[in-house]
């Protein structure tokens, strides 16, 4: 993928998203548009680059593209529409449950984008109070038809209501990565309520912003975050009242100020016009890569190093760490109970179709080269995200 078509994208998105000039020296060729269209699918944002391009009379001469956009702007509208209904019955459901609750994430930040269907979402993010997780399945699924999906997680329940809308239902927002989730875990500390008549409440734009960015972290040391958390968190940068010097103080806290400092320079190389410096190219370049959640092979050239290598990574797959076996299996007391969870995971593994998913990981962690695991390496040093990959 060029770089021509990565700066059409975000030239795109500028332009719809900030009101930014359409920065482009030529009508793209259909073999461009069709690169275009790819890339900004890969990224769920296909629906409002498409936009763009239409305004600029640039798919006129590519009536299957425009029409590959268009529909994606459909599907993005239809999947708001299914969302702010749920969202409305769990909202009404909660305030008449007396149960507290904060919106998480897209739920939130679309209220910011230019139109509330432009900020698309893959389910439905809610954060109850772990004491109140019980009451609050219950009343989703008895009184709203939800169904559960699977165990306890990590840090949520999965759930899924009858039109088809998976709803996460957090009981705490950590991310399994101890230098975040000493920040995150004081969620409750830094929300009000919305009004006294319901039972909604609201995150200072401080904690909202450095949610997203430590979110954005978690995805980054993952294998890559792709283009819209960043343009979130610059879209709310430039829409909220907030103090700057109380956002830094709380990435400062979990040692991501170097990664934050970056995230908006590169922002300012997409939306402003900046000129890249030899970091944000790298990031752009290991972004490019992936899609909305980046990729296997860029989590696994990440995980290498601290893993002791190929063969280190290999066995870590083979008999997960304990920290692993903690997220995935919250009832997992002590090491001691390791080699029964062991057992259970592999189980696991192989009935959910698992195997053929781990044999392919095992695949590309063999076949990875040098270069590729120097080079994520040198970036996660770079942004002193090393430390927090596990």
């Amino acid at each position: 993928m060029s770089n021509r078509i990565f700066d059409l994208l975000t030239s795109c998105l500028g332009n719809v998203l900030f009101g930014r000039k359409l920065a482009i020296d030529r009508i793209p060729t259909p073999q461009e548009l069709d690169a275009l269209y790819k890339l900004s699918k890969r990224h769920d944002m296909a629906h409002i680059v498409g936009i763009s391009l239409a305004k600029a009379g640039m798919l006129e001469n590519a009536p299957e593209i425009a029409e590959k956009f268009e529909k994606e702007q459909y599907l993005a509208v239809f999947r708001y529409e299914n969302f702010k209904y749920e969202t409305d019955r769990l909202c009404k459901t909660f305030d008449e449950q007396k149960i507290p609750y904060i919106l998480l994430k897209g739920a939130l930040i679309r209220d910011f984008y230019p139109e509330p269907w432009m900020r698309t979402s893959c389910d439905l993010d809610v954060l109850v109070k772990e004491e109140d997780l019980d009451i609050a399945i219950k009343a989703l699924t008895e009184k709203l038809g939800y169904k559960v999906d699977g165990n306890k997680n990590f840090h949520d329940v999965d759930l899924f209501s009858e039109s088809g809308v998976h709803l996460e239902l957090h009981f705490n927002v950590k991310e399994n990565i101890p230098d975040l989730d000493k920040v995150l875990s004081r969620v409750w500390e830094y929300a009000k309520k919305v009004e006294e008549s319901s039972e909604r409440f609201v995150v200072t734009n401080e904690f909202l912003l450095y949610h997203l960015i430590a979110h954005a972290t978690y995805h980054f040391v993952g294998g890559g975050c792709g283009v819209r958390p960043l343009t979130d968190i610059y879209l709310l940068r430039n829409k909220l009242e907030y103090d700057e010097g109380v956002l830094e103080q709380l990435c400062e806290e979990s040692e991501i100020g170097k990664f934050y400092s970056a995230v908006c320079r590169l922002c300012e190389c997409w939306f402003e016009g900046a000129e890249h410096i030899v970091l944000t190219d790298e990031m752009q370049k290991f972004i490019l890569q992936g899609g909305a959640y980046g990729t296997r092979k860029a989590h696994i050239a990440a995980r290498q190093e601290a893993r002791g290598g190929k063969g280190g990574y290999a066995m870590s797959r083979i008999f997960a760490p304990y920290d692993v076996l903690k997220q995935r299996y919250p009832k997992l007391r002590g090491r001691a109970q390791m080699p029964i969870y062991q057992v259970r995971r592999w189980i696991d593994v192989a009935r959910d179709g698992g195997v053929k998913r781990s044999a392919m990981e095992l695949k590309i962690n063999n076949s990875l080269d040098i270069e590729t695991v120097k080079t994520v390496k040198t970036l996660m040093k770079q942004l002193e995200l090393d430390k927090h990959i596990k």
